[in-house]
């Protein structure tokens, strides 16, 4: 994943041979954050939260989509009560 965000990064005006715009800063940052979480049956859960949603998606052990959930990212992750 880092070597293709970072071959993103190095993409220019008009990549796409038409008039492609690269991605920007905000989005790349955002595609840095996709965390990979291994599950206990074999599986892979993928997490990317960004602009205060949270998207999930399960990938079953034979290769499956399983599940895919979204949710407003919770604003209190890391505070102290």
């Amino acid at each position: 994943m880092v070597k293709f965000l970072a071959k993103l990064r190095e993409l220019q005006h008009g990549w796409d041979s038409y008039d492609g715009i690269p991605p920007t800063v905000a989005a790349l940052s955002t595609a840095d954050s996709v965390e990979y979480v291994p599950l206990p049956n074999g599986g892979v859960q993928i997490e990317i939260q960004g602009g205060g949603h949270l998207i999930e998606v399960v990938i079953s052990p034979d290769g499956e989509v399983t599940q895919i959930s979204t949710a407003f990212a919770s604003t209190t992750e890391g505070s102290e009560s």
